[in-house]
């Protein structure tokens, strides 16, 4: 393509070299002119070879764009005709896409017909089988009533049954607790008056025990008293130990809790600086990654015309601050607005469509690739 542009400055600059040469032979000047002639005829050639090659694989931009440079170098009647022929290969080609096309949208039609016949097929199926389910119950829950119906007429009445039996037998009941009551109070009246004079005897006896008993009750206490006292003391020497001990172990726990919070509180200090540092590294990297790093706007094959911005950043940073986020706005000139877009998991390795991150500029800035200019407006952790 480059070559084509050049074709007449380098016809020009061999007539000027030729000079005299030239003007005094003209079969050097019609060598030269058929020589340019070829050159025109091999770029037509690979031009529509091209298109050719693009035409089976539909991708028209590939087309068009080979189409129009074979149309700038296509002059003679031959070189029109293939030129031609190639263009109606390429509209045959794409009327077959626009019948495949229509084909497939007719295709997807009968059958979004044929789902939605099938749906209220089965939805009517559905409600039909719901009344019908329903009517059941129906007749399932009057069963049900009137069966329970009969139960509690029959429950009622062997209800009646016992109670009426329960009543006999109260009666029957009452009548020999009385009987058994008389009894039982004429047995109790003869066994109190037995234990009213053992009573009388027992208390002579219980008298003459408890006197003997205050005697020696007043000899334990005496004894009692004086072990009382000496255990006292005792228990005071116990508790004057303890307390010796408990007061040691408190002052102990003491200075273990000192030491303890003396050492937590280092700690603390020391993971609140690690992260102050890393929190300072993280803020240089990222504007280390602000500044450093370079963005730039490519076109790549297969891109259908469309721009993308690739770039590198600083590594060392890159590799502090992680994932990244790169905003950014593409410019042509004497543009003020551009086009604004965000790289997200920026990696930044490379320059190319291939290697490195590939971020399509939306909208398509109007100028070519290589003019566009493409400046960072932000470096962010990913996700914020």
């Amino acid at each position: 393509m480059r070559r084509l542009s050049l074709l007449p400055a380098v016809a020009v600059a061999l007539l000027l070299a030729l000079g005299p040469a030239v003007a005094q032979s003209p079969s050097r000047l019609l060598d030269l002119t058929d020589k340019l002639d070829r050159l025109d005829r091999a770029d037509l050639g690979a031009h529509l070879e091209e298109a050719e090659r693009c035409i089976p694989r539909r991708r028209w931009s590939c087309v068009d764009a080979a189409l129009a440079q074979a149309d700038k170098v296509a002059v003679a009647g031959a070189d029109r005709r293939r030129l031609d022929a190639v263009r109606a290969s390429a509209r045959a080609e794409r009327q077959r896409e626009d019948d495949e096309a229509y084909e497939r949208r007719q295709a997807e039609e009968r059958e979004r017909r044929r789902v939605l016949a099938e749906r209220r097929a089965a939805e009517e199926r559905r409600a039909a089988e719901r009344r019908h389910a329903e009517a059941q119950e129906r007749e399932r829950r009057n069963a049900a009533q009137r069966l329970a119906l009969a139960q509690l007429a029959q429950d009622n009445e062997r209800r009646l049954l016992d109670h009426q039996r329960r009543v006999r037998e109260m009666q029957a009941d009452a009548s020999r607790r009385r009987e058994e009551q008389a009894r039982a109070d004429q047995e109790r009246w003869q066994r109190e008056r037995q234990q009213q004079l053992a009573q009388s005897a027992q208390n002579q006896q219980d008298r003459d025990a408890r006197r003997l008993a205050d005697e020696q009750a007043r000899e334990r206490e005496r004894q009692a008293e004086q072990a009382r006292r000496e255990r006292e003391e005792r228990e005071r020497e116990l508790q004057r130990q303890a307390e010796e001990r408990r007061l040691a172990q408190e002052r102990q726990r003491a200075e273990l809790q000192a030491q303890r919070e003396q050492e937590r509180r280092e700690r603390e200090a020391a993971a609140q600086a690690r992260r102050d540092a890393e929190e300072r590294e993280r803020r240089e990297a990222f504007d280390q990654l602000r500044s450093g790093t370079r963005l730039a706007a490519r076109t790549c094959p297969g891109g259908e015309g469309r721009q993308f911005v690739v770039g590198r950043v600083p590594q060392a940073a890159k590799n502090k601050a992680g994932c990244i986020d790169v905003s950014f706005v593409a410019r042509c000139p004497g543009d003020s607005v551009g086009s604004r877009g965000t790289a997200r998991n920026f990696l930044g390795a490379a320059t190319d469509c291939y290697m490195g991150d590939t971020v399509a500029i939306s909208p398509t800035p109007s100028c070519q690739a290589d003019q566009v200019r493409v400046e960072v407006t932000d470096v962010r952790a990913c996700g914020r």
